[in-house]
């Protein structure tokens, strides 16, 4: 997959996004789609709307926490980050998503090529936000 650099995006929210609910193991075959329940994406992803900002994923670092090259992340940008939380950081002029290990005061990938970060030795690190969702489009 293409590999994108970690930009920023405000997403555009002027309006609700319903979209019929699907619910695993509902054995109401015959509900419609306008029987169906909703959910408002827009809602459900981008609950603090104004706080909220999206950003692709240019690697496959945190592969084994779910992201993938070319995930569109929704990034919190009001949440305190804690530990273990996938954080979008600028570390040294680099933007770029890291795990937060409190316990340790570093930040990381989930690969063992890279060792962890001490936040000490960084010259510069500003955390942008907490990832709180991705989402993987699987085809066009």
């Amino acid at each position: 997959m293409k590999s994108h650099a970690h930009t920023l995006i405000r997403p555009t929210l002027d309006h609700q996004l319903a979209m019929p609910l699907i619910l695993h193991g509902h054995d109401e075959a015959t509900d419609t789609a306008e029987e169906a329940p909703k959910l408002d994406l827009n809602q459900h992803f981008f609950q603090q709307q104004t706080t909220t900002a999206c950003a692709f994923a240019r690697d496959d670092k945190l592969a084994k926490r779910g992201i993938n090259c070319g995930d569109l992340l929704m990034v919190n940008r009001q949440l305190r980050p804690q530990h273990d939380d996938i954080i979008l950081v600028m570390a040294d002029g680099d933007m770029t998503c890291k795990i937060l290990d409190l316990d340790n005061n570093t930040i990381h990938h989930d690969n063992h090529e890279e060792q962890p970060i001490p936040i000490a030795e960084l010259d510069q690190l500003h955390v942008l936000g907490v990832i709180t969702h991705s989402s993987r489009q699987f085809r066009n």
